[in-house]
Parts: C-alpha cells; sequence; structure tokens
C-alpha cells in the first residue's frame, strides 16, 4: 500500500504551483505542434474545404488531389514489411554454451507470442500511420 506523502501545507502548494506552472507551459509549447497536427490530418484525408466550388466558375471541379495520403501510404507500408514481415520476428542466441539448447524454443516461443497473442501486426499498423503523418508516435508494450 502506497504511504501518504507528509509535507507542509507550504510546501504542497508550493509543489501544486509549480505542477500547475509545469503543465500550462507544456500545454502552450504543444498548441503550435497541435494545430500542425489538425492540418496534416486534414491534408490526409484529402477533403475539399466546401461541398460546392464557385471559384473561377460556379460549380467548377472541386477535387483535392490526396498526395500525403499516398505518400504515406507508401511509407508505412515500406516499414510495415521491413518491421512486421522479417521472419522470424526474434532472433535469440545463447551467450553462454549451457543454453544453447533453449535458444530456438525461446526464439519459437517469442515468435508465436509476437504474431498470435501480441497480434503486432493488427496493433501497430495505426502507429505506423500516426509516425508517417505526424512525424512522431508512441509506442508502449
Amino acid at each position: 500500500m502506497i504511504k501518504l506523502l507528509k509535507i507542509s501545507e507550504d510546501r504542497r502548494k508550493k509543489l501544486e504551483d509549480w505542477a500547475s506552472d509545469e503543465m500550462t507551459q507544456a500545454l502552450t509549447d504543444r498548441s503550435e505542434l497541435e494545430g500542425k497536427w489538425a492540418l496534416w490530418n486534414k491534408n490526409f484525408e484529402a477533403k475539399p474545404e466546401t461541398e460546392t466550388k464557385n471559384f473561377p466558375f460556379e460549380k467548377c471541379s472541386n477535387l483535392v488531389i490526396p498526395i500525403q495520403s499516398i505518400t504515406i501510404n507508401s511509407f508505412v507500408a515500406r516499414q510495415f514489411n521491413t518491421i512486421l514481415r522479417a521472419e522470424p520476428p526474434w532472433t535469440v542466441n545463447a551467450l553462454s554454451a549451457k543454453w544453447a539448447d533453449h535458444a530456438k524454443p525461446t526464439q519459437d516461443l517469442l515468435s508465436y507470442a509476437w504474431k498470435f497473442k501480441m497480434h503486432m501486426a493488427e496493433k501497430m499498423i495505426s502507429w505506423m500511420y500516426d509516425v508517417g503523418n505526424l512525424g512522431t508516435g508512441f509506442f508502449k508494450q
């Protein structure tokens, strides 16, 4: 069980003020990047700004070419094949002769877990699109 931290009221107030300032600063620093992310997601979807376009003439073509989508799709396909289609996904080498008999079974077990228990291919595809489209991504296993 976690014991409660016993600090003075003055010290607690200073800690709260510091945490609040840090969170405000972090959100402020990130706001410009979030605006770029929204723009990049919009570009990826390739949706026109308006339903009908009336410039340079009424009901003219409203086509948006999905250049970013085409680029990201090819990037993700390459990454997917490089990372997730390698066989075997894990390679285990024994560092000691006494463990040599266990290397191949361990490798097989990890490969099985990678494919059938963790379902890495299905889980990583959306992450790969985030990395390609937004330039960053977090992955927690």
